[in-house]
């Protein structure tokens, strides 16, 4: 469990979750109850900053399907805040137009963008360094919002969920009630608001959540949130870890190599078919018990859970390329030419960039 860390320069969840001790976490908070960790806006500050919000949202990555502009509860629908355009893939998408969205923001809009985790370093660092404490799969959603407009009504979420207000202010009201271990399925999806209300019970408490504080939130915990000042940003890194239904699956994908799983059940017409039927259920869980009871069951556990979060993706690094000695005989000319065509076309580009219109958010 990287509680300390290794990486250096890395924030460690010691970090993250201090001055709250990490291990008392564990033992008594994870999973069991929400907890509220007053920070500093120097905590803050290396993870993520007003600068970063501008550079990602200039960045040529988002679609509708990835930024949601809400106002008033509601999802403004995407014609409002895109305009129509051809990505990269020579695909054609709605992509957030900024005089469209600057427009919704000056009307109070909140502005979500979700999974920041690969487009500012420090915020993918804290990502990998949660699933390698939880054995979790983890990312990052971004949150901006604007004084006294709520963005969601009271609701609950389907991962337990650690919030990092970067700048402003934000009041959290957190409810008693709190749904059965909600996953992500379609049973869970598109719920009614009057079923939310029903399961948030009485208000718990109201927390105000200033730079560098850090609220965590097992899942299905009821809340809902408001900016008190005039823009507040937080992140909210999700987790969602290794449960038995991911045990259940593995066992499914290992029993195909077993004869026994791939037989057909006895018919149910057939002669004294209840108890052939009874009999081959207890061969079948007979069979389950000998492959997940003992030490090899466990240690088949242990490997689900350490697998779950999956591996890191490798990074590029091309320093460590040798570098060539002697270039062949008309390099330095055709580079030369290469360089010289390279540059018209980055003038052509600046020329784009100025005339065009960009995000600034201020």
């Amino acid at each position: 469990m990287d509680v300390h860390g290794d990486d250096a320069g890395a924030i460690t969840f010691a970090q993250l979750i201090a001055p709250f001790d990490a291990d008392t976490f564990f033992s008594a908070v994870q999973g069991r109850k929400w907890l509220h960790v007053p920070g500093t806006p120097e905590k803050a500050a290396p993870i993520f900053s007003s600068d970063d919000l501008n550079a990602i949202l200039n960045m040529d990555v988002w679609t509708a399907s990835v930024v949601a502009i809400m106002l008033d509860g509601q999802r403004a629908p995407p014609p409002a805040y895109c305009r129509q355009t051809v990505n990269r893939n020579k695909h054609s998408v709605m992509q957030p137009d900024a005089e469209k969205v600057m427009a919704l923001l000056r009307q109070g809009a909140s502005m979500v963008l979700d999974d920041i985790t690969s487009l500012a370093p420090a915020v993918g660092q804290v990502v990998e360094m949660l699933m390698r404490t939880f054995h979790a799969q983890a990312t990052c959603n971004l949150y901006f919002s604007q004084r006294q407009r709520q963005a969601f009504n009271s609701h609950f979420d389907r991962h337990d969920v650690f919030a990092l207000q970067i700048y402003g202010e934000k009041r959290w009201r957190v409810y008693r009630g709190r749904a059965d271990n909600p996953i992500e399925n379609p049973r869970y999806y598109n719920i009614l608001q009057s079923e939310y209300d029903r399961v948030k019970g009485e208000l718990d408490q109201e927390v105000t959540m200033r730079p560098g504080d850090l609220l965590y939130l097992p899942r299905g915990l009821c809340h809902d949130a408001m900016a008190i000042t005039d823009q507040s940003l937080h992140l909210t890194f999700s987790c969602v870890l290794p449960m038995g239904l991911h045990l259940a699956q593995d066992m499914a994908r290992r029993l195909i190599e077993e004869s026994l799983f791939r037989a057909d059940l006895p018919r149910l017409d057939a002669e004294d078919g209840d108890q052939t039927l009874r009999k081959h259920l207890e061969t079948l869980l007979a069979r389950l018990m000998e492959l997940y009871s003992g030490e090899h069951g466990l240690e088949l556990a242990r490997s689900i859970i350490r697998d779950f979060s999956g591996a890191a993706a490798a990074s590029f690094d091309l320093s460590k390329l040798k570098s060539r000695q002697a270039q062949p005989r008309g390099a330095t000319r055709l580079g030369a030419r290469r360089a010289g065509r390279s540059g018209a076309k980055s003038g052509r580009s600046r020329q784009i960039a100025v005339l065009g219109h960009h995000f600034l958010v201020s």
